[in-house]
């Protein structure tokens, strides 16, 4: 069986044929494809619109991942703020600073980055209360 450094899901709605992708049996199938020190990143939903949704999937994924860490992005195509997170058993990359990140960034060469810094790695991180709210009893790392 080949292993990954990382599996990346964007997956379709949660209903109908899509909904064993929300569960646990499935993010153990793909725990079980990443090497150690492997990291699953993946879209989790609207959590203005989609609530119910943010909740069970990062339930299901922390019942797989010692360390699920949950982060929002802006995605102006779909109508502003989601929810995304990285599960992974190892580090927890809320504790990654800041310069960190830009030594990593220095490491691989990306030297002409307009948006992305070690600043807004952290700022990305960061959570709202009304989400720390809805997620408390996931399971998901909050700090």
């Amino acid at each position: 069986m080949a292993m990954n450094d990382l599996i990346i899901l964007e997956l379709s709605d949660s209903g109908g044929p899509s909904q064993p992708l929300y569960a646990a049996s499935f993010y153990q199938h793909c725990a079980a494809r990443l090497k150690p020190g492997g990291l699953l990143s993946l879209q989790v939903a609207s959590q203005f619109e989609q609530p119910e949704r943010v909740v069970s999937t990062l339930t299901a994924t922390s019942q797989v991942f010692r360390i699920v860490s949950p982060y929002l992005v802006t995605i102006p195509l779909s109508d502003g703020q989601w929810m995304m997170a990285c599960a992974l058993q190892t580090v927890d990359p809320k504790h990654l600073a800041s310069s960190q990140t830009d030594q990593v960034i220095l490491d691989r060469g990306l030297h002409h980055l307009q948006h992305y810094n070690g600043h807004k790695y952290q700022a990305v991180m960061a959570l709202p209360n009304f989400v720390h709210d809805m997620i408390k009893t996931t399971g998901a790392k909050l700090t």
